[in-house]
């Protein structure tokens, strides 16, 4: 059990998702003990045993199933041949006689937010979110601006090269765009747009006018219909301030309110009125 732990904790302190698969109770005749564990990493790698044999192998492939699309699930397994579990049993072509439940429990796993730019929003938001449960990606074409930026835990600094940053980025990631010059944010969110991604937040620092110009250069030279769900510009809270570690935390505080499904702002004293 030891080993499974700290495999789990390792992988946790990576930031990567892995499935713990914990026996809660037994009956009848099985391989299975209650508390034994496995755990089954990201590339699909099992750790610990269960107890071994069939069971041991649908958990495993159970697990790596919830890895890609999933959440934490409790099943009940029937290890006979007989059907006689009951409808909420799911049948194994074991011949134990026995049943075993086992918990599922989908953990870690972070967010990933991808800033384009190193300039002042930039490294104010990499200092705010690197804290978080966020992995961060810090991308500039200036050297002097990576290698200024304060190093912190989950911040990775990468050179900037157009289109393949925006290629290289994975589906549902959170996007910033705030780079030292408007024709470079522009050919990023437009390079961002013309591929199959599928970012969950593409916020761009700008102006009103800014996006304005922005989003008719857009569309002149996108197909028609492109995607705007995700598009947040200006982006940010709606705040007065023009400090840029402020405005930097009105725009972590539109990301937070995105990832966890927040549909509409409200103060939390009109909330307490409500109570």
């Amino acid at each position: 059990m030891e080993e499974v732990l700290r495999a789990a904790l390792e992988e946790l302190e990576a930031g990567r998702t892995c499935v713990l698969v914990t026996v809660i109770e037994v009956s009848g005749h099985t391989p299975a003990k209650p508390g034994a564990k496995l755990l089954v990493r990201g590339e699909g790698e099992a750790v610990g045993t269960v107890g071994g044999g069939g069971l041991e192998k649908l958990c495993v492939e159970k697990a790596r199933r919830l890895l890609s699309d999933g959440d934490s699930a409790l099943i009940h397994y029937a290890l006979d041949e007989e059907g006689s579990g009951g409808s909420e049993m799911v049948q194994t072509p074991m011949v134990c006689g026995g049943k075993v439940s086992v918990f599922f429990e989908r953990i870690g796993g972070m967010s990933e937010v991808h800033l384009f730019g190193a300039g002042h929003i930039g490294r104010s938001l990499s200092y705010f979110l690197a804290p978080l449960a966020f992995r961060v990606h810090v991308y500039d074409d200036r050297d002097e601006a990576l290698t200024s930026l304060p190093d912190q835990p989950r911040q990775e600094k990468r050179p900037l090269a157009l289109p393949e940053n925006a290629k290289a980025l994975p589906a549902s990631v959170f996007v910033v765009i705030a780079t030292h010059s408007h024709e470079l944010d522009f050919e990023i969110v437009k390079s961002i747009l013309s591929s199959d991604l599928t970012p969950r937040y593409i916020g761009i620092v700008a102006s009103r006018r800014k996006w304005k110009l922005f989003l008719a250069r857009l569309e002149a030279e996108l197909p028609a219909g492109f995607d705007r769900t995700g598009l947040y510009a200006p982006c940010g809270l709606s705040i007065a301030s023009r400090d840029p570690r402020e405005i930097a935390l009105a725009i972590v505080a539109e990301i937070l309110s995105v990832r966890d499904g927040v549909e509409q702002i409200t103060h939390m004293k009109e909330e307490a009125k409500k109570g």
